[in-house]
């Protein structure tokens, strides 16, 4: 195995590692789980932004999250962007749209 090889799989690892923590942290603490339908797809379009999209591993988060709360017993749904609320759910204040 190459360096260059042994440094990629250490970083997958390490990125898997911490989705499945983070995913597990989530589940335990709450008991209803809501994701939006953000298409990720949108930011790969966009060179800029096309690494840094593609690297957050979204999916792979929706996914565990989603089989973690079938386990668990947890309510898990996954919401369209357009019908989420833009008031603030601590102080009610209303984000008006640009």
């Amino acid at each position: 195995m190459t360096e260059s090889f042994k440094a990629y799989i250490d970083k997958k690892n390490k990125v898997l590692d911490s989705i499945h923590k983070i995913t597990t942290k989530i589940v335990s603490k709450y008991d209803n789980i809501f994701v939006s339908n953000v298409n990720s797809q949108l930011g790969l379009k966009n060179k800029k932004l096309a690494e840094t999209t593609g690297n957050q591993h979204w999916y792979g988060v929706k996914r565990q999250l989603e089989y973690k709360s079938n386990w668990y017993g947890k309510n898990f749904k996954v919401v369209d962007e357009k019908y989420t609320s833009k008031t603030c759910h601590k102080c009610g204040y209303i984000k008006e749209s640009l």
